[in-house]
């Protein structure tokens, strides 16, 4: 289902055919129930891994939908060697530490990799990743409506009834919504072994 196609759903669905007001405002409350989404979420569902190779400067861009770091590992084509890098401190100084930051690079949010021998011929790095939900405006080939169609409905038709102030039907969008997300959350630390158990702990939701 399209953008718009979603859009007609969700009027359809709340009996509102023809409502003027409420077609015009549907995609600012469809990115309002976004935002809630992320921040909601925090760091389960959306996860992510991407293998890029480094530059000069061994940095490499971020995904725009880039949340915050899960883990990182460096590949070593001389040694073969897959080696997994730790956060280190912003104020890193290259070839005394070893490990990776997020920096702002030229407005763009980049990942700093730290080493302390020379990088490999071709060094590259796998990082997982949390990204956030892509607005369903931007039309991604597998928006988050589907992945996760009931929760992004209820959070949808909270920002609708809202609108709308019907708040009988915007508190049963709501409970349904944070029973979702509890489901969601309790599913997802059931999946973490114990060492990426305690790395979230640890993380508080705190953004690299």
């Amino acid at each position: 289902m399209n953008y718009a196609d979603y859009q007609t759903y969700i009027i359809k669905s709340v009996w509102r055919v023809g409502d003027q007001d409420l077609t015009e405002n549907l995609p600012q409350l469809m990115l309002e129930a976004e935002a809630r989404i992320n921040r909601d979420i925090n760091d389960i569902t959306l996860e992510a891994s991407v293998t890029a190779s480094l530059d000069s400067d061994l940095t490499t861009p971020l995904p725009n939908v880039f949340k915050q770091m899960r883990a990182v590992k460096y590949s070593d084509d001389d040694t073969g060697q897959d080696i997994e890098l730790p956060p280190v401190n912003a104020t890193a100084v290259p070839n005394t530490y070893f490990g990776w930051v997020i920096a702002n690079v030229s407005s763009v949010k980049t990942l700093l990799v730290y080493l302390t021998r020379p990088a490999a011929s071709n060094p590259q790095v796998t990082y997982t990743y949390y990204a956030q939900v892509t607005p369903y405006a931007d039309d991604p080939a597998t928006p988050f409506a589907e992945v996760q169609a009931d929760f992004y409905k209820a959070a949808v038709l909270v920002q609708v009834y809202g609108f709308l102030k019907d708040d009988e039907a915007e508190a049963r969008y709501m409970s349904m919504y944070t029973k979702l997300l509890e489901s969601m959350t309790d599913d997802h630390y059931r999946r973490l072994n114990a060492t990426d158990q305690v790395r979230a702990a640890g993380l508080g939701g705190a953004h690299w």
